[in-house]
């Protein structure tokens, strides 16, 4: 188990949700519809379907993490946050290596997975994902006014396993980080669209 100040939690979270939000507005918001629908290869996903992946990510735990914040009792932070065993698993599967590699591939869940579901690319998604990203900054604000360990969040892929929240927003933010990371590789792609 890490131990870690729930403050240097937080902070990481708004990190990656700052580094999001930049990413967002030098990298995405100017994209050609050729450049935000190019594939790599056949089994690959575009810069689309990576955004609406993550935007339908943000969809559900925004709202879980706002409800929980909003809900719980536990409203007095502990200085020192320790990760539950499922925690730091769910973590680890989601943080970049030191290199910004992927460690180790994940499938996605069905129901946030735009290959199967193209309807979740509707709209807007760049905006989405701005907005989403600005949110999560609000919600760490929240986060830091409550007890990260006894509020639990629960998972999307269900409702009977839940996690911690200090660990659950730091799974998310790490799904986003590694997502952006496979942005930037569609974009270093030879045939990727000028």
């Amino acid at each position: 188990m890490r131990i870690r100040s729930g403050e240097h939690l937080i902070s990481e979270v708004r990190r990656v949700a700052e580094m999001a939000l930049q990413f967002g507005e030098t990298e995405l918001k100017n994209l050609s519809p050729e450049q935000l629908n190019f594939k790599p290869n056949g089994g690959a996903w575009s810069i689309q379907q990576v955004v609406a992946h993550l935007n339908s990510f943000s969809s559900y735990y925004n709202k879980a993490f706002k409800e929980r914040i909003e809900s719980t009792r536990h409203d007095h932070p502990k200085e020192k946050y320790v990760s539950s065993p499922l925690g730091m698993a769910q973590i680890k599967s989601m943080k970049l290596g030191k290199l910004n590699n992927v460690k180790r591939k994940l499938k996605s869940p069905r129901m946030h997975n735009p290959a199967i579901h193209p309807v979740l690319e509707e709209g807007d998604q760049i905006q989405k994902f701005m907005d989403y990203q600005q949110e999560m900054l609000e919600i760490a604000e929240g986060a830091s006014e409550v007890h990260l360990r006894r509020t639990k969040v629960p998972l999307a892929i269900s409702n009977r396993i839940k996690l911690r929240l200090g660990d659950a927003l730091l799974f998310v933010s790490y799904h986003a980080e590694r997502h952006l990371q496979q942005i930037r590789n569609i974009k270093v792609d030879p045939k990727y669209p000028a």
